[in-house]
């Protein structure tokens, strides 16, 4: 038989048959060495190849007539029945050793093929190799290959064994090699592997691309791995192809042809390589200090710019910034991605402006050890005596410290009021300048409460605290300062912030540890993991929470480095939940920064730490500075018309733009205990607090709250309704 090309192979490889005479007589048991298969080689583009697995039975039945027939049937891979008739001619009703044609008349052999789009042969030739009939003359063992062509214009090969001991050379290949499209410029690689699947050994020759059908892309064979291998049954061998498609060209389609053992003498895979089409680019403008910055993930070399409708560059790459955006301004961008001579523009972006451009050394944090420097009780900072009435108390929040007086833009202050004979509010602001009409601290009669505020130095580097009614003794521990434009002495470090993470809950773990409280003058040391930041912390900005405190008592959090300070972070009663915002420095521990905690008081307390930012140690040029305003209300719910309903989104409005606001947020007039929730708005919604609030308890925290650019805030209450107040101190940009 003459091997003729054929395209694709999908194959049947089956034993194990049955065989039922045509006069229903039971057949003899087919011997162990003989087999039973059907394979079958036929042109279709991109199916994949099935192959049934020897093990799966053949039904094979001798068809009524005078001359040989036979009908072999079985179910395939996916439930698709297959089957092959072999009729032997009236004229010549023995089927014999040698080659016969096949055709529709009765002078040649009919052969029809079911199996997927099915054959009925006009033509081709069935290669008798081997034929036994019993005594009777019925036929009981054939083995014959064949090459045929079908009425749907299409040909098929394959072999045919039934009670047969003849080996059969058939190869399955992947059918469809479709790898996936990458951008122009980037090389496309695939492989194909083939395997020896019939009973015979195969000898594989050179792999080749002899026809392309379309969209023609440079294409080579790597690797042959194939070429002069012989696979004994089972065996497999791999092609390695390669790809280098160009943009608006299109892909690649063809067949690729491995000459092989079968009866069509080759074996044959789809390979279709689809066009990379060119996506509409996207891509992000972010506000950066100075402009506005471009990113994107499209793979174009380079792109044109447009802003608010018109061309700011061309033929440049991203990331890029945009040095001309208007600070406090929206700006709507657009970006055309390049590809040989055609843009592709993207759809329109609305962002704000840039953000400011600090000068030197402006805005960065320095750490200092927390200092007591104002106790009315002790007359420290002030002159010994409770704060009377309308009263303010005037003092030097840098006194005791080696800090430059140039180098200090604002300074960050835990002010903690106690001893308080009538409920009242304090305020904070710079001495020399305008009472400010919100405020910083409310107060109640038998409870201390602390709150952390950032205030510029004021008339002679002074600021002052003031009490609205009745008497009160008026606390302040400085804990760090913010660096002035004109320090030429000092640096500090940028801030970082990130999502609220919870370091420390004593109500469910101790480190590694079982929950438990801490206990009267315990101190426990507070691991810290911050997203890119270990090795270069030189302070955390953290929520600390006391609840279900047995005593009254505070905590102090400091770095961990020697005794303990005399300075207190959060105040507490028995069975009081309060939260304080602090700034704390860090020291290291095996490499990892960290946080000391000590409760003092003569009972027990859980503790929580949510960290919400961290300040560096000024060797990184990519942390925030942070810039102060004058303190302005920015909310109250209660010039609305309630209390906002429970797990609420608030929207509220924080100018100018910036990546972080600080801001001082108040509950009050609560009808049951519940605690305020702060972030960017929006989904998804952390589940850290900034603050626990009692029923008609006035309850205030500061709060550094990341904002997406939108100019927005998110506040909710949670647990029961309470009005809540928003004073807005600053930015950090």
């Amino acid at each position: 038989m003459n091997r003729r090309p054929l395209v694709l192979s999908t194959v049947i490889a089956l034993t194990a048959a049955v065989v039922v005479p045509a006069a229903g007589a039971a057949a003899a048991p087919q011997p162990a060495d003989r087999v039973s298969a059907l394979t079958s080689t036929y042109r279709s583009y991109g199916r994949p190849a099935s192959h049934t697995p020897p093990t799966a039975p053949i039904a094979a039945t001798l068809l009524p007539g005078s001359a040989d027939a036979l009908r072999l049937t079985t179910t395939a891979t996916g439930s698709t029945v297959r089957s092959l008739d072999v009729r032997a001619p009236e004229a010549a009703p023995r089927l014999a050793v040698g080659s016969h044609a096949v055709g529709a008349t009765a002078s040649t052999v009919q052969l029809s093929l079911t199996a997927d789009d099915g054959c009925t042969a006009t033509s081709g030739e069935l290669d008798v190799l081997a034929v036994e009939h019993d005594d009777a003359g019925r036929l009981t063992s054939l083995a014959a290959d064949y090459v045929v062509g079908c009425t749907d214009g299409r040909q098929r090969s394959g072999s045919v064994r039934w009670n047969s001991a003849v080996p059969y050379a058939v190869t399955t290949t992947p059918g469809k090699v479709a790898p996936t499209p990458l951008p122009p410029g980037r090389t496309v690689q695939a492989s194909v592997v083939l395997t020896n699947a019939g009973t015979a050994s195969q000898t594989y020759g050179p792999s080749s691309f002899p026809r392309v059908e379309e969209l023609d892309a440079p294409h080579s064979i790597t690797q042959d791995g194939c070429d002069g291998v012989t696979l004994a049954p089972g065996g497999t061998c791999r092609i390695d192809l390669a790809f280098d498609p160009e943009p608006l060209r299109g892909g690649f389609l063809a067949h690729l042809e491995t000459p092989d053992g079968s009866p069509g003498g080759t074996a044959y895979t789809w390979v279709q390589l689809d066009w990379w089409e060119l996506p509409q680019p996207t891509f992000t403008a972010t506000p950066v200090r100075g402009g506005v910055r471009l990113t994107t993930t499209s793979e174009a070399a380079t792109f044109d710019v447009m802003r608010d409708s018109t061309l700011v560059a061309d033929d440049v790459t991203l990331p890029w910034t945009d040095p001309s955006a208007v600070a406090g301004a929206d700006h709507e961008y657009r970006i055309g991605a390049n590809w040989d001579s055609q843009t592709l523009w993207s759809a329109r972006t609305v962002t704000r402006g840039a953000l400011p451009v600090p000068r030197g050394a402006e805005g960065e944090f320095v750490a200092l050890p927390p200092t007591r420097v104002l106790d009315t009780r002790t007359g420290t900072g002030a002159r010994a005596g409770a704060v009377g009435p309308s009263t303010s108390v005037r003092f030097d929040p840098l006194a005791g410290t080696q800090v430059p007086r140039d180098a200090v833009l604002a300074v960050l202050l835990n002010v903690t009021g106690t001893e308080a004979s009538t409920p009242t509010h304090v305020r904070a602001w710079p001495s020399g300048t305008e009472l400010p009409t919100t405020s910083s601290l409310n107060l109640v009669p038998g409870r201390s409460r602390p709150n952390q505020v950032i205030l510029p130095l004021g008339e002679n580097d002074r600021v002052s605290l003031f009490n609205d009614s009745g008497t009160t003794h008026l606390l302040a521990d400085v804990q760090g300062y913010f660096v002035s434009s004109s320090s030429t002495s000092t640096d500090g470090g940028g801030y970082h912030p990130i999502d609220p993470v919870r370091a420390l809950d004593t109500r469910t773990a101790r480190g590694t540890g079982p929950a438990a409280a801490l206990r009267a003058d315990e101190v426990v040391w507070v691991p810290l993991t911050l997203p890119d930041g270990t090795g270069t912390v030189s302070a955390v900005d953290v929520n600390l929470t006391v609840t279900e405190p047995g005593t009254e008592g505070h905590l102090i959090a400091w770095s961990g480095a020697g005794d303990a300070p005399g300075v207190s972070n959060a105040n507490f009663v028995a069975g009081q939940t309060i939260a304080n915002h602090s700034t704390v420095p860090v020291s290291y521990r095996a490499g990892r920064p960290g946080i000391a905690v000590r409760n003092v008081a003569r009972g027990t307390t859980h503790v929580i730490v949510d960290v919400q930012g961290w300040y560096d140690d000024g060797s990184r040029a990519d942390g925030l500075r942070f810039r102060p305003v004058t303190t302005t209300r920015i909310h109250d719910s209660r010039d609305g018309v309630g209390r906002p309903p429970v797990d609420w989104e608030i929207p509220v409005t924080a100018r100018p733009d910036a990546v972080a606001h600080v801001v001082n947020i108040t509950a009050t007039q609560g009808v049951g205990p519940g605690h305020v929730i702060a972030w960017g708005g929006g989904d998804p919604r952390p589940s850290t607090s900034v603050l626990n609030y009692a029923p008609g308890e006035d309850a205030p925290n500061l709060a550094v709250v990341t904002s997406p650019l939108s100019r927005q805030l998110g506040v909710t209450t949670m647990t029961s309704y309470a009005h809540v107040v928003v004073d807005h101190l600053g930015y950090y940009y």
